[in-house]
Order: C-alpha cells, then structure tokens, then sequence
C-alpha cells in the first residue's frame, strides 16, 4: 500500500482549502479523494488502524512524486505529530498560518453559518468566554469546544511539529504572504515540497459566510450530505460553494482598529515566541 509522505495540517480556517484545490492541479501531486480524513486526532478513525487509513490513498494513484492529505485539525491536538510519525515516518509537513485574530474571527462565523453558534452571538462577548488551551489531549467535536482564541495561539502547535519532525521537514507559510489581493504566490511552497512549477488557476476557497436562510441553507445542506458518497471531492465543494454563494454573505469584517486591539490583548507574547521559533518578522499581524 503506498503511504503519503506529506501532510498539511492546517492552521483552520487560513487557506487550507484554497490550497489544496491549487496543489491538486499539479502532475507531481496525489491527494486522497476526500481533502481531509480526520484520521489522527480522532480517536475513533485512529482506531481502525493503519490500513483503514492508507486505503484511502488507493483510487486514482498514477505514480505522482508527492502523496497526501490535508486536515487542518491536525495542527492543534497535542497528541497528533507523534501519531502521524508513528504511522507514516518523518514526512514533510505543510502548515499555513493567518492573523490570529481574523483567523479566530473567521472560524466565529463559520460556526454560525453551521449554526453551531448563536445566530445572535457577538465576536467580543464569545472569545471573553473562551477557555484559553495550549495542550489538548482529547478531541470532542470540530465545533464544541469552540477554542477560538487557543487554535490561534500558534506557538505551541508549532513548535511541537518542529520537534517531531525537525525543521527542515517544516515548512511554515504565512496566509498574508501567500494569498495576496492581486495574485497567490506557493513558490517556496513548491520548493519546499520539491515538486516541478506548474500553472494554476485560482480557485474558490473556504470563505466563512453568515446565513441569508437557515431554513433553506439546511434542507439544501441535508441533500449534499446524502450525496457526498457517490459524488466526487472536486464536485462536492463545487456545490457547497454554490450554496454559500447563493444563500449567506459575507460578514462584516473587522476594522483595524480591533484588529490591532485584539491581537494585542491576545496573541502579542504567542507572536514574539513565534517570530524567534521560525526566526521571521510577523509585524504584519500587528498592524493589520
């Protein structure tokens, strides 16, 4: 059975879809079919063992240089790194990482667009409530606990990877670097996984919305899960694309001013042992 020997894994909600729907246009690449599997921080998928997991990584192989899976979950339980270098050796491992608090921000409105969040529920009033972790040893659901501010309390997550795997099979990218207004730049991505260049077309990304129907965003959402199963990945987000584009918005972004103010509050001392780990200036997350 052929194993993967890279995997990105995450941060949520800081592009991760938007790259894979990039790299999976690469001849040198080979995803499995579902983008993510969800495989080593629940216990319960971990449990089937080792060839539950590869057979995942089965259908369409055609000898492609690089082989994987991306799920960002990954990235934040403390347990995950020694399993995945348990079961798949010392791999490359991708992570990607966004202004801690619009990350935070952005993972606040994807859980009410799923409405696992109060349709009503105010940013400043939830993240008071939040419950600050670095090291979480049991998973419980993708959305309780919410854990909006500690999944973006990177240090910690990182540096365990780093020690895992060592840092030259590490490669961090910045969100803001990558996915720039005019156009997306994955060279050291490339690089890093030494795969050849390739041509790509920017693709629609994971975009965290809030609701213009519950009713009609969940009938519609009840029919794409019973189709997921017969019908393939690349289709699959096509529709849930056309359902966020047609039934929710885009939410009110937040000024400068909170951004400032928040990071400040939360994540100032987390980026400044993240900038001497990685040795990299991240004052863009400081001031925007």
């Amino acid at each position: 059975m052929i194993k993967p020997n890279f995997l990105c894994v995450g941060a949520q909600k800081a592009g991760t879809s938007s790259l894979f729907n990039i790299l999976n246009q690469s001849k040198d690449v080979y995803f499995s079919e579902k983008k993510e599997l969800h495989f080593f921080e629940k216990n319960d998928e971990f449990s089937k063992g080792e060839e539950y997991y590869l057979s995942n990584f089965e259908k369409r192989y055609n000898g492609q240089k690089l082989i994987g899976e991306i799920t960002p979950e990954y990235l934040f339980y403390s347990y995950v790194p020694s399993r995945i270098l348990k079961t798949l050796g010392k791999i490359k491992i991708l992570i990607i990482l966004r202004n801690p608090i619009i990350r935070s921000y952005s993972q606040f409105n994807f859980h009410k667009m799923y409405q696992v969040e109060k349709i009503n529920a105010d940013f400043a009033i939830e993240i008071e409530k939040d419950p600050i972790i670095t090291e979480v040893c049991s998973y419980e659901s993708w959305y309780y606990p919410n854990y909006y501010i500690s999944k973006s309390l990177y240090y910690h997550q990182v540096k365990r990877y780093i020690e895992v795997f060592g840092k030259e099979n590490v490669y961090v990218g910045i969100f803001e670097e990558i996915f720039k207004k005019s156009e997306t730049i994955i060279d050291p991505i490339i690089e890093f996984l030494d795969i050849d260049q390739f041509e790509f077309a920017n693709v629609a990304s994971n975009v965290s919305k809030v609701n213009r129907s519950n009713a009609l965003f969940n009938s519609l959402g009840i029919v794409k899960r019973k189709v997921d199963s017969v019908i393939p990945q690349n289709l699959s987000m096509s529709i849930s694309n056309f359902i966020k584009d047609n039934l929710s918005k885009k939410p009110e972004s937040l000024n400068i001013e909170n951004i400032i103010a928040y990071n400040k509050r939360f994540f100032n001392d987390d980026i400044k042992k993240l900038e001497s780990l990685l040795d990299k200036d991240l004052s863009l997350w400081k001031t925007t």
